[in-house]
């Protein structure tokens, strides 16, 4: 396993874990394909720079999930990841509520950010300290996040324990300390940062003169817990990136998106029929065996189609 009991451990006394080269070199290079599809290499926005106008202005490319291809798709539902997430909340289902690929090039906006909290807009009410009704966060990252480029910085939980959760940022001229505590996370390409959400961290802003940082933001809770979300999946249903990829799937990646797990109340010989209709190229024996034999849902929803 590449996420392991000490890496739990240190999440959840710090706040924060970093995983180095969580990602393998075949991922990597398959993730790669698929960015350069949304967003241009730093060279080529460097040689070209009218063919990405608004990158060149601002510096900053936005793209969310389902994503061109199917590796940028697959790992916002690696199963390491799902599993890490359940083991973290200590919920038995997960939900899925963000997916969004960040593309900084160098010489643009700086985007330093202020130390902040992500419950602010992951949520409508607040993080609690521990179990259930959680939510964690996970950034990999897709390029070196070396000095200059930008690097994550984060701040342990026992050094910020003093602080309240309101407001939810923190300005350096307002609490220069809390600026001295925080640590960079200077990692290579295929690295991990998971943190929680009253765990403080920024984007500290870009020094060097040349280069990009490419990551991928993802943000976990607990199944059924609808004050905390980002996105909801079935607006996208009917993209061709999604359709293309949905009945690719596992049972498990289907479920964390939202997709009722075999054995849901959701499955009737109707509901069978239909689904199958709209997906045509999708498994659905491991929903039509739990709806004949009366299984309920699963605790753990990982079986693959």
């Amino acid at each position: 396993m590449r996420l392991t009991d000490e890496h739990l451990k240190q999440l959840h006394e710090d706040g924060y874990v970093v995983v180095e080269d969580f990602m393998t070199p075949e991922e990597l290079t398959a993730v790669e394909g698929d960015l350069h599809r949304h967003f241009p290499t730093w060279s080529q926005l460097r040689e070209q720079p009218d063919r990405w106008p608004e990158l060149n202005r601002t510096g900053d490319g936005v793209a969310e999930l389902p994503f061109k291809g199917s590796a940028l798709n697959h790992m916002s539902t690696q199963p390491e990841l799902i599993e890490f997430a359940r083991r973290f909340l200590d919920e038995p289902r997960v939900f899925l509520t963000q997916s969004i690929c960040w593309a900084k090039y160098a010489g643009r906006d700086d985007f330093e950010q202020s130390l902040h909290l992500d419950w602010h807009d992951n949520s409508l009410v607040m993080p609690p300290s521990g179990g259930a009704y959680g939510q964690l966060h996970m950034i990999l990252y897709y390029s070196d996040a070396t000095p200059g480029l930008a690097p994550t910085a984060v701040v342990r939980q026992a050094d910020s324990a003093d602080r309240p959760l309101v407001p939810w940022a923190r300005r350096k001229h307002v609490d220069p300390r809390l600026y001295e505590l925080e640590r960079p996370i200077h990692v290579r390409a295929g690295a991990l940062l998971c943190f929680s959400a009253r765990t403080f961290h920024r984007c500290t802003g870009f020094t060097a003169k040349e280069g990009a940082r490419f990551s991928h933001h993802l943000a976990w809770r607990g199944a059924g817990h609808e004050w905390m979300s980002w996105r909801g999946w079935a607006q996208y249903a009917d993209q061709l990136n999604m359709s293309r990829w949905l009945p690719n799937t596992t049972v498990e990646q289907r479920s964390v998106l939202g997709f009722p797990p075999p054995g849901h109340p959701y499955w009737t010989e109707e509901t069978l029929t239909l689904v199958g209709a709209r997906y045509p190229r999708m498994d659905m024996a491991p929903y039509r065996a739990a709806f004949e034999t009366g299984a309920g849902p699963a605790a753990d929803p990982g079986s693959h189609c």
